[in-house]
């Protein structure tokens, strides 16, 4: 046997099972047919003309993949997400000290406390881009990232048997009604991990392969570093692997399953302990697995994406109904495979929202194979023209946004101006949504909270809910924490306090964010820094 490889193909006397490429294919899948290149009339020579073949084969592809662009640039022309400019900040500090942070240094109530970044590569490059050219490219880079992800789930698409333009629709839609996911977040890594490790797994089928095994872990170690949702991984490599090895076995006669299942059983976990030795690749080691319950456990309920899916919202339905269709789809064929990986992240998505998307890229390519059959084919066929117009028509209008949205890249939501007014070194209490961009844009000024839930704390986040919204005592708790300026939103109940106290006067009125200044705070506005 050689080295670094375990076949687990059964003896010649007994039936070999299938691997996944030559099992079933999805609903409308066309069965191979070997080709021959002869070479043309005209004295072609047979590798050119493979390689024509070839070119024309992948244009479809290429234009299904370029057709996403649009709406990668509409989404980076306003960085909305606290995250990503907190995320800026401590990239500029690992490039300026050459160390990963361990300890806060970004506000003052939780100045000193243990906290590691759970994307530290990610805001490393976030950072680069920012020194390279602003915020600008920092949504050029999240324009990539989008990019990237959607060529991942058209590569997936391909290898399941879709066709170009059924994939490339499907990923275009599907990016349209899940936008608001694709914000400048080491969430993209996410998007584009998942359907890579599903690629690799369904390339090496039921067999144990060491060049599988070793690209797994290669994407768990790149993975883990740019985001900390890594384990992950492992469940869907497991998931993948146990499946497999499902859809393999049940094609074999019921005494050769039983001589099967020991190797099998290897063959399905070789891949995750792999998965888990990349995801070990990272400064933190094993830490990071508390630091995912730290978070989860500080944002669980408060923060809007760690909820539990709401059946009265029509977005999230239909992501979750993306989900459970590609299942079905995936059972029907007997792709065991899937069907346990879509099972797992639909779960995890009833059950915590912000892995609807991660849902959806797998299910967006199971359901481009699916439904691409002999049936849409002909339909399509007979309205060539029409819908070729129509495709052409929707990427103009999406063309023309991203067009009219070029000039503001990289914009913000956030007033510049309520920033800027802030006082240099003044104790700051701010609203949770803005403290991400004072961290960035005013370094001078420490924050009382932003939106690194797994530093604050569940108790801390709430602590400063209660100060921001309730109707009175807001300038006495103020004044026991020894604040003197104040950004919030100006509709909160601690605006309404701060206007009618004569302690506070206020500098802005910008209703998205406030600033209030105590009235004896010395010191000159922060402007200019």
């Amino acid at each position: 046997m050689r080295a670094f490889r375990v076949s687990v193909e059964t003896p010649s006397s007994e039936p070999r099972a299938p691997t996944l490429a030559e099992a079933p294919p999805l609903p409308g899948v066309c069965e191979p047919t070997p080709s021959r290149h002869t070479g043309s009339a005209d004295g072609t020579p047979p590798a050119a003309t493979a390689t024509t073949s070839r070119q024309r084969a992948r244009r479809p592809w290429l234009i299904a993949w370029l057709a996403l662009l649009p709406i990668a640039l509409v989404r980076a022309s306003v960085l909305a997400e606290s995250d990503t400019f907190w995320e800026i900040r401590t990239g500029q500090l690992i490039l300026h000290t050459g160390r990963i942070p361990v300890a806060d240094s970004f506000s003052w109530w939780a100045r000193g406390r243990p906290w590691t970044p759970n994307s530290w590569a990610f805001d490393l490059l976030l950072a680069i881009g920012y020194r390279a050219g602003g915020l600008p490219c920092v949504a050029l880079i999240g324009s990539a990232f989008v990019m990237a992800a959607g060529g991942a789930v058209l590569l997936l698409a391909r290898r399941l048997g879709a066709t170009a333009p059924v994939a490339g629709s499907l990923v275009v839609a599907g990016a349209v009604g899940g936008i608001a996911w694709l914000s400048v977040r080491p969430q993209l890594v996410d998007y584009i991990a998942v359907p890579l490790l599903l690629l690799v797994t369904m390339r090496a089928g039921p067999t144990l392969r060491a060049r599988s095994v070793l690209i797994v872990a290669v994407i768990e170690a790149a993975w883990v570093n740019l985001h900390v949702a890594a384990p992950l991984g492992i469940v869907v490599v497991l998931c993948a692997g146990l499946g497999a090895q499902v859809s393999a076995t049940l094609a074999l006669p019921a005494d050769a399953r039983r001589r099967m299942l020991p190797r099998a059983a290897v063959t399905a976990t070789a891949p995750a302990l792999a998965a888990l030795a990349g995801t070990l690749a990272n400064p933190a080691g094993l830490a990071i697995i508390q630091q995912l319950r730290d978070v989860s456990s500080s944002s669980a309920g408060l923060i809007t994406e760690w909820q539990h899916i709401s059946f009265t919202s029509p977005d999230q339905m239909a992501m979750l109904g993306a989900g459970v269709l590609a299942t079905a789809m995936a059972a029907r064929r007997g792709r065991w495979d899937l069907v346990l990986v879509l099972g797992v992240l639909a779960a995890g998505a009833a059950y915590v929202i912000r892995m609807l998307p991660i849902l959806d890229v797998v299910a967006v390519a199971v359901l481009a194979a699916a439904l691409d059959g002999p049936r849409l084919r002909a339909w399509a066929r007979d309205r060539r023209l029409i819908l070729r117009l129509g495709a052409a028509a929707a990427v103009a209008a999406l063309a023309l946004q991203a067009a009219i949205s070029l000039p503001d890249l990289g914009n913000t939501v956030y007033p510049a101006d309520s920033i800027s007014a802030l006082p240099s070194g003044c104790r700051l209490f701010n609203a949770y949504p803005l403290g991400g961009i004072v961290i960035l844009l005013r370094p001078d000024v420490p924050v009382s909270i932003d939106s690194r839930n797994d530093l604050y704390g569940r108790q801390d986040v709430l602590a400063e809910q209660r100060i921001l919204t309730a109707s009175s005592g807001g300038p006495g708790s103020l004044q026991r924490l020894g604040v003197n300026c104040v950004l919030i939103p100006g509709n909160s109940g601690l605006a309404r306090q701060l206007l009618r106290s004569p302690g506070w006067r206020q500098v802005t009125t910008n209703p998205a964010a406030t600033v209030f200044l105590r009235r004896d705070l010395g010191g000159s506005s922060g402007a200019g820094h």
